[in-house]
């Protein structure tokens, strides 16, 4: 009866998986079609902007006072975007670079696009200046990668030392 007991208990640990999986695929699609839905209304709002711009240089009117006033609702939603756009990458475990927005595995320490330090990185060095060697010593034409960040390197005793 001992078997059977842990198939059971084995059985309902993978259908709270499985649940939990189907939720986050739910939030995850439900999500993608907001998304859609705001990228929607951005072009929309963006084909309107145009239109008002066209007709305004076609009839040589000021529509200044318009296109000002649809900046702000234009701005709006591209924050919803973002925000969205967030939060789906947060359900597929990956961040966006604070740089170039580019996406990487959430424990990445740099971007692999471009090479940036990613935010929230709190442990170890992420900071080198490229010197040339050739400023300290005229005949060495080679680059020398330094640490900037203030942390010393510490060595490791050798194999010898540390038997001893």
């Amino acid at each position: 009866m001992g078997v059977f007991e842990d198939v059971v208990v084995k059985a309902k640990a993978v259908a709270e998986v499985a649940g939990k999986k189907t939720g986050e695929f739910v939030e995850l699609s439900k999500l993608k079609v907001n998304a859609a839905e705001v990228s929607k209304d951005i072009s929309q709002r963006l084909e309107a902007l145009g239109k008002i711009a066209y007709d305004a240089a076609k009839t040589e009117n000021n529509a200044d006072e318009l296109i000002r006033e649809s900046i702000p609702e234009i701005d709006a939603l591209y924050a919803k975007l973002a925000d969205i756009t967030d939060r789906i990458a947060a359900l597929r475990n990956v961040v966006r670079c604070p740089k170039c927005k580019s996406v990487n595995a959430v424990d990445a320490i740099f971007c692999n696009k471009c090479g940036a330090k990613m935010a929230g990185d709190e442990g170890g060095c992420s900071s080198f200046d490229y010197m040339d060697a050739s400023e300290d010593e005229p005949d060495s034409h080679e680059e020398e990668e330094t640490c900037t960040c203030g942390e010393e390197e510490k060595e490791e005793p050798k194999k010898d030392e540390a038997e001893e």
